[in-house]
């Protein structure tokens, strides 16, 4: 997990918002670094939701909500995998499905999906200055599609992206840094994560962008006609 915490305080970070949080192993690591701040949690999948919402239980401002983030409202299938973690909405590719068998799918569920752009205005006050965290198992590309008006009150966004894609269309390292750049936000810190089980090889990144755009006042009150999907 990226050192994140030392932007807390040199960004003024007041909520942070985990998209993708398993069972809370990123609120609970935020806890003990002293992260104090409000922490707002997203997991669609039924039973690793309730052990999301066991852990947060214990701690003060941190909410849970079970649902998935993409770019529209609306419902969608999630593969549930063997080992929960590559549980996604996309297909894994055949490679990663031959060197990572957990990644099977063992059932699927049909989950609600949110826009951060439907949901921040429902979780963030005037002022709060948001840290946006995606562990989304290559949906990321459709998170970032579904924030436009809030986009400027992002003030850094830490994402997982793979090297080489191991689901279907999702996005790769190269096509993050370039969409994320076209906004005016600067890649900040990289770090590997997964890695090839025998090869040992990093097949995902850990990037942390900071937003270096101008100040800008209230979000707008309606979505840019222009975003979509691609990575441009």
């Amino acid at each position: 997990m990226l050192t994140e915490a030392r932007y807390f305080k040199r960004e003024n970070i007041s909520l942070y918002v985990d998209v993708g949080a398993n069972i809370g192993q990123t609120g609970y690591y935020l806890r003990q670094v002293g992260y104090n701040g409000r922490i707002e949690s997203f997991e669609p999948i039924s039973d690793v939701y309730e052990k999301l919402t066991a852990t947060a239980a214990n701690y003060e401002g941190w909410n849970t909500h079970r649902a998935a983030i993409g770019d529209t409202d609306g419902q969608t299938v999630i593969k549930v995998s063997q080992d929960r973690v590559s549980s996604s909405i996309r297909k894994a590719t055949p490679v990663f499905e031959r060197i990572h068998p957990k990644v099977g799918t063992v059932h699927e569920e049909t989950v609600d999906v949110l826009t951060l752009d439907t949901i921040l205005p429902r979780i963030a006050g005037p002022d709060d200055r948001i840290f946006l965290k995606l562990d989304c198992q290559g949906y990321e590309r459709n998170v970032m599609a579904g924030i436009t008006a809030w986009l400027p009150r992002i003030r850094a966004v830490r994402m997982e992206v793979a090297v080489t894609a191991v689901y279907e269309g999702e996005w790769t390292v190269p096509d993050a840094i370039l969409w994320m750049r076209k906004r005016r936000f600067v890649l900040a810190e990289v770090e590997s994560g997964w890695r090839h089980p025998k090869e040992r090889r990093a097949m995902h990144f850990d990037l942390l962008f900071l937003n270096r755009r101008p100040k800008t006042g209230k979000p707008a009150a309606h979505k840019d006609s222009s975003a979509d999907n691609s990575a441009e």
